[in-house]
Parts: structure tokens; C-alpha cells; sequence
């Protein structure tokens, strides 16, 4: 390996923590949300608990999926033995 070789692997090894960082804290308010449903059901209306609800289920499983990608690890958590 040169040293050309080598600063390419760190310079893609740098995007991928870069990009996994990302992918693990763009839903963070998602889950605020989602906690704060939780936390105080009573006070929240039907549409803040339908935009609570679908922000985790699309916004941050797709967030999610690709930082498991990122870290190589893919589980398949529904496949029957």
C-alpha cells in the first residue's frame, strides 16, 4: 500500500464515521417527539401523535438502516430459521 492508497482510506474512512454521526442524530427530534407523546399523551393532539408516529417510522428508520449499512451490520430481524 502506497501512501496515496493509505490517505484514501482515511479520507473515505473519515466520510463514513462522518456519514454514520449523521444518520445516528438526524432523527433525534423525531424521538423527542415520540417521547414527548409518551411522556404526556393527555396533552397531545391527534395530529402531533400522527406526525410523532410517522417521523420515527419513515424519517428515522431510514436514518437508522443506513447507519447500520454504514457500520456493516445489517440484521435480518423478521427472518424465519
Amino acid at each position: 500500500m502506497d501512501a496515496n492508497d493509505e490517505n484514501s482510506e482515511i479520507t473515505n474512512l473519515e466520510a463514513a464515521c462522518h456519514d454514520f454521526v449523521f444518520h445516528m442524530t438526524d432523527w433525534i427530534r423525531d424521538l423527542e417527539k415520540l417521547a414527548s407523546l409518551y411522556d404526556q399523551p393527555a396533552e397531545t393532539t391527534r395530529e402531533q401523535a400522527k406526525d410523532a408516529i410517522t417521523s420515527l417510522l419513515y424519517h428515522a428508520s431510514a436514518h437508522i438502516d443506513e447507519a447500520a449499512r454504514l457500520y456493516d451490520y445489517l440484521p435480518e430481524p423478521f427472518k424465519k430459521d
